[in-house]
């Protein structure tokens, strides 16, 4: 928790792959997702927004997307239009769908405007 409190004054870790084991959710009203596209999620040290934040990730929304010779979408969030932190279910890096749980996160460390998250995420069970 110390190294994740550290990195917003510590941009050595600008550009550098990390990992971050945490609980994926919404947990702000003013959320506007967009399905079909990238979105940032946080990641909580607990279940359903509790506990700490520990960042954010940059994170692909698939829907009911249509892929070529039944190829399945991976590191994406499958989410329908009105969904909630309980209905959301992950494709991971080995394209399990699983739901909403702990998962491991890991991706490029980008600093931007005082603040950073994760990009080009992959996610794992």
């Amino acid at each position: 928790m110390e190294q994740i409190k550290s990195l917003k004054d510590d941009q050595q870790w600008n550009g550098k792959l990390i990992e971050i084991e945490g609980y994926p959710a919404f947990c702000s009203m003013f959320t506007n997702i967009r399905l079909g596209e990238k979105n940032k999620i946080e990641i909580w040290t607990k279940q359903d927004c509790r506990g700490e934040i520990l960042i954010e990730a940059n994170l692909s929304f698939g829907g009911d997307k249509v892929m070529l010779f039944d190829q399945k979408e991976r590191n994406v969030v499958l989410a329908q239009k009105n969904f909630s932190n309980k209905t959301l279910k992950f494709c991971t890096d080995d394209y399990q769908e699983l739901p909403n749980g702990k998962f491991k996160f890991s991706g490029t460390l980008i600093y931007i405007n005082n603040s950073f998250y994760l990009d080009n995420v992959t996610i794992h069970k």
